[in-house]
């Protein structure tokens, strides 16, 4: 009788010494994984940010990855990542605490605490959109990301946050998340660290000045740990920092693919405007109004399905498992490839095709739901994803309200993807009133 033959890691290309591929992951994203993926198939190992890595797409390998953690898998980001998030911060932190800390988190960012915050998020819109209205052609990433950054500051920190000092440092920041950990000076990595450290004397100053009522930054001063303790300062920075990053980029990046995608399809438009007609400009948004705007919804799906804002996920293997008759070796990194999910057109036929009505309720009611997941599933699954839409959501309808916009000649629309995708050239739009 022949003995069977452990089960072999799964194949890859080969890796130069060191850098492994890190450096092709970062020039081309996505791209480089889906040239792996064509040539070894939905399962396969590369060599990213110092540690073997197991990449893997489609529905039941996302599943049985995101679904196991605490028992086969657990938290891994690159060490870049770790490091720029600060080590007690809820997406580095595991087991019981992580656990806690969610629990904290959903009442962060509850019903409640969202519909405290629209009437602020619906008035920051509202301003902003005013500026851009009075220009006859704008860049629109930079305004974007003040719009999001004030959003994240208002909600976050509450009011009198120095937006301008928060939205400059935190591009530096974000240009270091996914870089390779080089701390000098001149590199992306280093520059960040020295970006981390101001954006968290900036927190600091606001932790100093205390409870101050309903913003993030109040109820995490008032919230205890699982000894009955306050949260210690170092954790309280470390969560506002993720918070903030998570108010922030994320957004920015799905509502320049929005204005983006809207620009180049008109009929997608029109249906967009039509469903803003049965609303009373004159009324404030409530979230009522928001969640009766299903084509909206659709349509910003569709957008982070073509441009997802988070392309992948990081988790270490715990310990030897197996999965479509390949090993996943304890102490190997995985990588959930959301974005190679989000076009396989098994799934989304004409991947490339902007099409709304990939998210009508009857095309996803046979779908498995883990072929789509802009902000991950399982226990890790983004605790800020009602918010995301809420902030998201307010500005694109209210846009969609007062503004006609076209794109510019001459500019190039391809996307920049580390840390998050964008237009190359800052999206360069004419505007005018509705």
């Amino acid at each position: 009788m022949t003995a069977l033959q452990p089960l072999s890691p799964p194949p890859g290309p080969w890796a130069p010494p060191l850098i492994g591929h890190s450096l092709r992951f970062l020039r081309a994203g996505g791209a480089f994984f889906a040239d792996q993926r064509a040539r070894y198939g939905p399962v396969f190992t590369v060599h990213l940010f110092g540690a073997p890595t197991v990449v893997v797409s489609g529905a039941e390998a996302t599943r049985f990855v995101l679904t196991q953690e605490g028992r086969l898998f657990g938290p891994r980001w690159p060490p870049s990542t770790a490091r720029l998030l600060g080590r007690k911060a809820i997406t580095t932190q595991s087991g019981a605490v992580h656990a806690q800390r969610r629990r904290l988190f959903a009442q962060v960012l509850g019903r409640r605490e969202l519909t405290g915050s629209l009437p602020r998020v619906e008035e920051i819109a509202r301003e902003h959109l005013a500026v851009w209205a009075a220009r006859p052609e704008v860049t629109l990433v930079p305004l974007l990301n003040r719009y999001a950054m004030a959003v994240a500051c208002a909600v976050v920190l509450g009011e009198g946050a120095a937006v301008e000092a928060y939205r400059s440092t935190f591009s530096t920041w974000g240009e270091g998340l996914f870089s390779l950990p080089i701390n000098l000076p001149f590199t992306a990595f280093g520059r960040a660290l020295q970006a981390r450290e101001a954006l968290l004397a900036l927190i600091r100053a606001r932790l100093d000045q205390g409870d101050r009522g309903s913003d993030m930054a109040s109820v995490l001063l008032r919230a205890v740990g699982e000894e009955g303790q306050p949260l210690d300062r170092e954790e309280l920075a470390d969560q506002l920092l993720t918070l903030l990053f998570a108010g922030h980029d994320t957004s920015s990046s799905t509502l320049s693919s929005f204005f983006l995608l809207i620009a180049q399809h008109p009929a997608v438009r029109a249906r967009l405007v039509a469903e803003q007609a049965a609303f009373d400009p004159a009324q404030p948004l409530r979230l009522e109004d928001l969640e009766a705007m299903p084509f909206l919804r659709q349509t910003l799906n569709e957008v982070m399905r073509i441009y997802p804002p988070v392309a992948g996920v990081f988790r270490k293997v715990e310990q030897d498992c197996s999965f479509g008759g390949w090993r996943f070796p304890a102490g190997w990194a995985v990588l959930v490839a959301l974005g190679l999910n989000h076009n396989d057109p098994a799934v989304f036929p004409e991947p490339t095709r902007f099409d709304p009505d990939r998210f009508a309720p009857e095309a996803v009611a046979g779908r498995d739901r883990f072929a789509f997941l802009p902000f991950g599933a399982g226990p890790r699954v983004c605790a800020g994803l009602d918010y995301a839409w809420l902030e998201t959501g307010v500005l694109a309808a209210l846009a969609l309200r007062t503004l006609d916009w076209r794109l510019l000649p001459g500019q190039d629309l391809s996307m920049t993807l580390i840390p998050l995708p964008r237009p190359r050239d800052g999206l360069r739009l004419a505007l005018e009133r509705r």
